[in-house]
């Protein structure tokens, strides 16, 4: 949330991010493979895994509204309000796409158990599928929960900011005063 030079920085998630997000899915569909493999039908763990994925839309529509909130930033320049309606506007279109892809994974995930618990040569699939979901989910809450704190650390760089200038200008104002006195 922090503006500065870097377009990674400011418009999304980094290619480290890409790469976690990969990285969970392949682990999470390995560990599903082999927990599906021993098990002859679908019990509740792969439910948990479901709701799991769920869990995180709330949360990323709490730091969605954060970013909002961030608009409401008093004492900024034109060129510096400029800039950050554009990253605001992108954050919230991406934790938008992070959502409904939460929401498609989610449903992909109770399809694919629905359809493993019918046939039992599926089950290995249908834990793979739902392990490497449950996987990207918890990865992409750790990313958020960090896109959480920078936006806490700007509006308070922010609130910092403003109590400065405010000082300044009360210095200035007492100088201005002492200088018309002084006359």
């Amino acid at each position: 949330m922090i503006p500065n030079n870097s377009k990674d920085a400011q418009l999304g998630w980094t290619g480290i991010g890409f790469l976690g997000i990969l990285a969970s899915c392949l682990v999470g569909g390995i560990i599903g493979r082999s927990i599906g493999s021993s098990l002859q039908t679908v019990n509740s763990l792969p439910w948990i895994l479901v709701t799991i994925q769920l869990a995180v839309i709330p949360f990323t529509l709490i730091v969605r509204s954060k970013v909002g909130e961030v608009r409401e930033i008093e004492g900024l320049s034109a060129t510096e309000e400029r800039r950050l309606e554009r990253i605001v506007r992108e954050k919230i279109h991406q934790f938008d796409t992070a959502i409904i892809s939460f929401l498609i994974m989610a449903i992909i995930s109770v399809t694919a158990l629905l359809i493993g618990s019918s046939d039992e040569s599926l089950i290995r699939i249908a834990f793979s599928v739902v392990f490497s979901f449950a996987f990207i989910c918890i990865f992409s809450f750790w990313l958020i929960l960090k896109e959480s704190s920078e936006i806490d650390v700007f509006k308070s760089d922010m609130l910092k900011r403003r109590a400065r200038k405010k000082k300044a200008k009360a210095a200035i104002n007492s100088l201005k005063k002492k200088k018309i006195e002084l006359a």
